[in-house]
């Protein structure tokens, strides 16, 4: 097999194993219509214990499956091997298989069959979305290493992002068709006969289920085998300086996406009808929301997510329309009723702005993780969130369903995103006590380096591919950046490290870095 072939294969298999885990989520909510009143309860106990099983798996997946530049010496090399892979994902889709092959009353009658099942059904999330996301990095020939003279470069799409050009749009892909499934099923049962004999229903869904967990789990195993034979290409990120990322900025992501959906407790779950069984209430928004959604994960594949280290463009876009849809939730319990046409193009945009957070705000974390350890957490994040969505039988009884505290809290909670989206928005703007704790005459790390630079005699050209050094670009991407060829940068690098008398070195970049950094702080301790 050749690389093109093979790291097709990958994607494609780690995409399946990515849409049978969503399937396995949006169909178990389908089943949960068909349950009879004495076990309606047990829903709900699923659905936490289904979030104890993605945190659980987002926790053990890093040391069975895959990395990015994963290492080569160790245990974790040993647990790694591609068979130990295989043999993980079949040992976590194993209850599942055995308690649903048992059959519904087993099921229902056994509370640890449904404590292990749910946890099952929860650790394929992050096996799935890790595995997914892990074939969508950018191999190094695709992102534009220098190749020795004569090889010929691979074709192939480019993008600014980690994560490549597609992930936003195939992680919206298999969104968007498990949805569109779960919406019909209903309508489909009725159609043929079914939806009049639940427990024919529950016992078709229930068995349905069995074989989607299996061809999920194959779809995995055959994905972290192939991962294996193509193991430069897929599994290897380029090793190059990535500009650094504040902890904040991911954790301001992660609170967006957490106040989005803690709005449906508050409004008791009527932001989600497809949780809580109502999902005919969909079907008006589909024609139009569904391109939507999928252009949006388009378009985000083919912007710079980030742009040194910060928000770039597309994101900033995209947050403007958000904070401006929060503003008008509250206006959504006087004019529901009284004007349907509002109603119907605000729930268009909640479930429009409920698949977007969810699949460009999870690639937009897994482009900000730097760190190996918390890959499968980074790619489970947004999922983990919606942990809020759900918790509206445990606080709804002491939640008022008045009109006048549900637009306080609305309008409360929108405030809160306003803030933070802001914050996401402009991440270096500091707040009013940080301006008042710095002292008149302080000097910023920018205007310090500048002075280093010009005291070192560099020209406007040299200062800027200095600036870019220090950004952590390496020369490809200094060469992007300036429109210029790779020479011309290695021409100005050159001349910087000769006046930096740091030429000759074998780091001459980390030794330049130093310099840079130490001369800084000397003007720091001088003042």
């Amino acid at each position: 097999m050749n690389a093109h072939n093979g790291r097709r294969l990958v994607q494609g298999t780690a995409w399946l194993a990515l849409f049978a885990g969503l399937l396995v989520i949006y169909l178990s909510y389908v089943l949960f219509d068909f349950f009879p009143p004495a076990v309606g309860g047990a829903r709900f106990q699923i659905y936490f214990l289904n979030f104890a099983g993605i945190a659980l798996g987002a926790a053990l997946c890093p040391l069975f499956l895959p990395l990015p530049r994963a290492p080569s010496g160790g245990i974790f090399f040993l647990l790694k091997r591609p068979w130990v892979s295989a043999a993980f994902i079949l040992v976590v889709i194993l209850p599942n298989i055995i308690v649903r092959s048992l059959g519904i009353p087993f099921w229902l009658g056994s509370m640890p069959a449904r404590v292990f099942m749910a946890l099952s059904s929860g650790m394929i999330q992050p096996i799935g979305f890790g595995l997914f996301f892990l074939s969508q990095l950018q191999a190094p020939l695709l992102r534009g290493t220098p190749l020795p003279r004569g090889t010929p470069r691979p074709s192939g799409p480019r993008s600014p992002n980690r994560t490549g050009p597609y992930a936003s749009f195939l992680l919206a892909a298999a969104l968007m068709c498990s949805v569109v499934i779960r919406t019909t099923m209903i309508p489909l049962l009725e159609y043929f006969g079914l939806a009049a004999d639940p427990w024919r229903a529950m016992t078709l869904l229930f068995n349905a289920l069995k074989w989607i967990v299996l061809c999920g789990g194959l779809s995995a195993s055959v994905c972290v085998l192939a991962m294996g034979q193509e193991q430069g290409m897929v599994n290897n990120e380029e090793e190059t300086e990535h500009p650094p990322v504040k902890a904040n900025l991911i954790a301001r992501f992660i609170g967006l996406a957490a106040i989005f959906f803690f709005l449906n407790p508050l409004l008791d779950m009527r932001l989600f009808p497809l949780i809580s069984g109502a999902a005919e209430a969909w079907m008006p928004y589909f024609p139009a929301a569904v391109p939507v959604v999928l252009l949006l994960g388009f378009l985000a594949g083919r912007s710079a997510l980030f742009v040194n280290g910060k928000t770039g463009p597309f994101l900033r876009l995209l947050l403007i329309p958000l904070i401006m849809l929060f503003i008008l939730l509250p206006a959504l319990h006087f004019l529901n009723a009284e004007y349907p046409l509002f109603a119907l193009v605000m729930n268009s945009l909640v479930f429009i702005t409920h698949f977007t957070v969810w699949s460009i705000f999870s690639t937009a974390l897994v482009e900000l993780n730097r760190k190996r350890s918390l890959f499968y957490a980074s790619a489970m994040a947004i999922l983990l969130t919606s942990f809020f969505a759900f918790i509206s039988p445990l606080i709804g009884p002491f939640i008022p369903r008045g009109p006048g505290f549900m637009v306080l809290a609305s309008a409360v909670v929108a405030l809160l995103f306003t803030l933070l989206a802001f914050r996401v928005l402009f991440p270096d703007l500091p707040l009013l006590a940080e301006k008042s704790a710095l002292p008149e005459n302080a000097e910023t790390p920018e205007a310090a380096r500048e002075a280093v630079f010009s005291a070192r005699g560099l020209t406007e050209r040299e200062k800027e591919v200095a600036r870019l050094i220090v950004e952590g670009l390496s020369n490809t991407e200094i060469a992007g950046r300036l429109f210029v060829s790779e020479s011309s940068i290695s021409f100005h690098i050159t001349n910087i490290y000769r006046k930096f008398a740091i030429e000759g070195k074998s780091n001459g970049r980390a030794a330049f870095l130093s310099e840079v950094l130490t001369g800084e702080g000397g003007r720091s301790r001088s003042r």
